[in-house]
């Protein structure tokens, strides 16, 4: 089973990881882009952050494993947007991450965005108001942060 506070190291490596990314770098403008076999959109104007990129990268966490696949995307100083897949598993143990194990999560407040249901939160970073849509998919964790709420639903592709 999947427990609540499994869901919350993943939402929480996400935000800490969000929190280091540095805002420079790269002039590549992506429409569209695949993220551990998730697609997503990207907004005209936000140019990838080539700086930092991972793909499958492992972390350990209280016994779990997981496996993080992320891109970064900046316009301007302020104006970012972060998208993270996070797959985990237990030695022995590996299921896949429903829309049920989000919601016990209490990452923040329920919410549907282009078919998906998620939970929305609010952090503040430095002088950033970053706002994140936790939802599952394909057993994956999707993590989209940006500064901008609007832009969820340009992000995120309908279901």
């Amino acid at each position: 089973m999947v427990s609540k506070k499994l869901i919350l190291v993943l939402a929480l490596a996400c935000l800490a990881i969000f929190s280091i990314v540095s805002v420079s770098a790269g002039d590549f403008l992506n429409d569209e882009t695949t993220i551990a076999g998730h697609d997503f959109n990207i907004p005209d104007g936000y140019k990838k952050n080539e700086s930092f990129i991972s793909e499958n990268e492992t972390t350990n966490s209280n016994g779990a494993i997981f496996y993080a696949s992320a891109e970064s995307y900046y316009k301007g100083e302020d104006d970012i947007v972060y998208i993270q897949v996070s797959d985990y598993s237990y030695p022995g143990y590996e299921t896949n991450l429903t829309d049920a194990h989000v919601q016990k999560s209490g990452l923040g407040e329920k919410e549907f965005i282009n078919g998906h249901e998620g939970l929305i939160a609010e952090k503040k970073f430095d002088d950033l108001n970053v706002h994140a849509f936790f939802y599952a998919e394909d057993g994956d964790l999707v993590c989209v942060m940006t500064t901008d709420d609007s832009l969820f639903e340009q992000i995120i592709p309908e279901e």
